[in-house]
């Protein structure tokens, strides 16, 4: 196998979500970049400087629908990993993957994964006092049997995240890992009935307990940003969404966490 350079590896991530740009725009599937991604579009036309992955975000009821479309799409040159495909790698949210490639992200310990595109689904929810508690009780038990590792829970304090990892995995021995996630999602997905919903969240957003909540209705409109050679999708208030998540977004200074923020290294089959 070759090993891609950070090069390459952009360079695929950038095909794939071309691909993924033309097919949402054909069939009217509204997304935006997010996160990272949504900062880099903004402020760098492209990539953050130290970032290594492309995110981008829709409706659950959107995301759903490019699930079930783009597998059954004939043309399709990628894969989608996820739950709802059964994948064995499948996390809270689907990853839109090169399976001609390799790749390995330090923070998910051996699994072997590929380069891929990150699609994050936002389920309903709303800001009053008792949702807000129950948002980050949920978020709390989806990351638990979701992360391969508990960095993003405990950090810091290596004496409560070494018992805490042996304390998952004694559970999770137990419980089918996909089994655990597909019952912790439905009851995600029904916390908040859409009628009541005047909010989003991303339940994956165990970085950000509280700050991935963002005003429904910002995801009805949408503009053009550069990302690269690319034109993508971007809410159209967008400064609210990253300022939400991270107030200091037009002036952040990157840590040593983020000049290395996933670990990539990855291998062409």
């Amino acid at each position: 196998m070759k090993k891609l350079t950070d090069r390459e590896i952009r360079e695929i991530q950038l095909r794939i979500l071309s691909e993924t740009d033309r097919f949402c725009r054909a069939r009217k599937i509204p997304y935006t970049v997010y996160a990272g991604s949504l900062i880099g579009a903004v402020l760098h036309k492209g990539f953050i400087p130290w970032d290594d992955d492309i995110d981008i975000a829709m409706l659950r009821s959107d995301y759903e629908r490019f699930i079930r479309e783009y597998t059954r799409w004939t043309e399709a040159a990628y894969s989608v990993d996820c739950i709802e495909n059964n994948s064995p790698n499948a996390l809270l949210f689907a990853k839109i993957c090169d399976h001609n490639t390799i790749m390995r992200e330090e923070k998910c310990g051996t699994r072997d994964m590929h380069v891929a595109v990150d699609l994050f689904p936002l389920d309903n929810s709303n800001m009053n006092c008792i949702q807000s508690f129950r948002a980050r009780v949920m978020r709390f038990l989806l990351n638990f049997v979701c992360h391969a590792k508990c960095y993003s829970i405990f950090p810091c304090d290596k004496a409560i995240k070494i018992p805490w990892r042996l304390f998952r995995k004694l559970v999770t021995f137990f419980i089918p890992r996909i089994t655990a996630l597909r019952f912790w999602q439905n009851m995600a997905i029904r916390l908040c009935p859409a009628e009541e919903a005047t909010h989003v969240t991303e339940w994956c957003d165990s970085y950000a307990l509280g700050k991935s909540f963002h005003r429904k209705e910002i995801f009805s409109d949408y503009i053009d940003l550069p990302f690269e050679t690319l034109t993508v999708r971007a809410v159209r208030e967008y400064d609210e969404v990253l300022k939400r998540t991270y107030p200091n977004y037009l002036h952040y200074t990157p840590s040593a966490d983020d000049l290395n923020k996933h670990g990539l290294c990855a291998y062409r089959k």
